[in-house]
């Protein structure tokens, strides 16, 4: 699974997208990504338990960890697949926790999903 921010791609030289250009070129000295305090349950399972995470522009990073400890559902709650049930998912310095996928995605964040399968073309 992956998970791309735009202006991670971009300043590493892959074409921008059009959602830099929308964004806008001045910004503070907010990060591009920010989750404060996710907390994410299924029943009794708690996936996410007060999660900060912070990307700046400019930067990659990678989650790893061991089977079952959340990094799937992080990564769904950061691109709008989950909604977490507390704490903020920022982009360019706004709240975009309440935001659909696909919102997310015409601003910048996209996401694969691991292919189970061979595609013959």
């Amino acid at each position: 699974m992956t998970i791309a921010i735009s202006d991670t791609t971009a300043n590493i030289g892959t074409a921008a997208s059009s959602a830099d250009s929308r964004r806008g070129a001045s910004r503070s000295d907010a990060p591009v990504l920010a989750a404060r305090a996710l907390e994410l349950r299924f029943g009794s399972i708690q996936a996410l338990r007060s999660v900060d995470l912070t990307v700046d522009g400019g930067t990659i990073h990678s989650v790893i960890g061991p089977n079952g400890a959340g990094k799937s559902s992080l990564l769904n709650c950061l691109s709008g697949f989950y909604r977490p049930q507390s704490g903020a998912v920022l982009f360019d310095g706004k709240n975009i926790t309440q935001q659909s996928p696909h919102r997310r995605a015409s601003a910048g964040i996209g996401r694969t999903f691991k292919a189970s399968k061979p595609i013959n073309l």
